[in-house]
């Protein structure tokens, strides 16, 4: 169960960072909402008509996730099977932080209810 979890876990991560990247490349900007409803995202502007779903599409932007991906490698990196038990805080293996990495993926092909927090 464990290391398929956290195969999974960083298979997760991998899709992340590649869709970040293609969207970097293909935005080469900061995303922005300038306007209500209006995101700016580098080589085009985005309109949703809501400022709330605009912001959130901004929030979004290709830099920041690249940001959570490495956060969460890191995570992965430091909170590592010791036996029966994490190497990091000892808890139980899995331990919750690295099930809590997981949790917002539940929605993802692949994942089990054995894993949930």
């Amino acid at each position: 169960m464990t290391d398929d979890l956290i195969a999974w876990l960083r298979a997760q991560v991998d899709a992340d960072e590649a869709q970040a990247r293609l969207a970097a490349i293909l935005t080469s900007a900061t995303w922005s909402m300038p306007s209500s409803g209006v995101v700016d995202v580098g080589t085009d502007w985005l309109s949703t008509g809501d400022r709330e779903v605009a912001m959130h599409i901004a929030r979004q932007d290709p830099t920041r996730v690249l940001a959570e991906v490495e956060a969460k490698r890191r995570i992965l990196d430091l909170h590592r099977q010791d036996g029966a038990l994490c190497e990091h805080c000892d808890a139980h293996w899995p331990c919750p932080t690295v099930r809590l990495v997981g949790l917002p993926y539940a929605d993802q092909p692949g994942y089990r209810e054995e894993w949930r927090p």
